[in-house]
């Protein structure tokens, strides 16, 4: 039989996935306008709001690493050591 305590722990599970998946996915997202915005040179996308200063293109990578990371942390399965490399690496190289 299943108890209550091990429903709400299976819902905050999902919830967390949900949450990180939502997250990575905004963060490439941006990262990917970014990196768009400076290759083809377009103002509004360098930025990620038009009253902000562009963004710089090795920031947009690490922005683009850390949604990799949040990604895979959505996934149980996932390796955790790829998970803390791609967290770790935006702060190492700054």
């Amino acid at each position: 039989m299943i108890s209550v305590s091990e429903i709400a722990i299976g819902d905050s599970h999902r919830l967390r996935r949900s949450i990180l998946l939502a997250v990575g996915i905004v963060l490439i997202g941006a990262a990917v306008a970014v990196l768009f915005g400076w290759q083809q040179n377009i103002t509004v996308l360098k930025s990620v709001l038009p009253s902000l200063a562009p963004m710089n293109p090795t920031s947009a990578v690490c922005f683009l690493l850390l949604g990799t990371s949040f990604i895979a942390r959505a996934w149980p399965d996932a390796p955790t050591f790829l998970t803390k490399i791609f967290a770790a690496w935006p702060p190492l190289r700054s």
